[in-house]
């Protein structure tokens, strides 16, 4: 996938930020955004679609069942990082 389709879908994305939207714009997205088939398929924590070579979206649950924490490291250069804990048998 090009990064300036990613990059779009972002852009779009963004306009939601600090909303609260419904389980259909999280996993029915094409309905809010043609060009994006969903956000995430709420069945696991990290999505990655088939086409992109990255994630798309990751959600952080309160009550993890994993044995670390989910930490999100902000670096100057605007930048991320997040560690986590496979879930066992992935």
């Amino acid at each position: 996938m090009s990064i300036e389709i990613r990059n779009a879908i972002l852009v779009e994305l963004a306009k939601h930020t600090g909303k609260r939207v419904s389980w259909r714009f999280i996993k029915q997205t094409s309905k809010f955004i043609p060009s994006l088939d969903r956000f995430h398929n709420l069945i696991t924590g990290i999505y990655k679609p088939a086409w992109s070579d990255y994630a798309l979206s990751i959600v952080i649950k309160l009550g993890s069942p994993y044995e670390h924490k989910d930490e999100v490291l902000f670096l100057d250069d605007g930048r991320w990082l997040m560690t986590y804990s496979p879930r066992a048998g992935g």
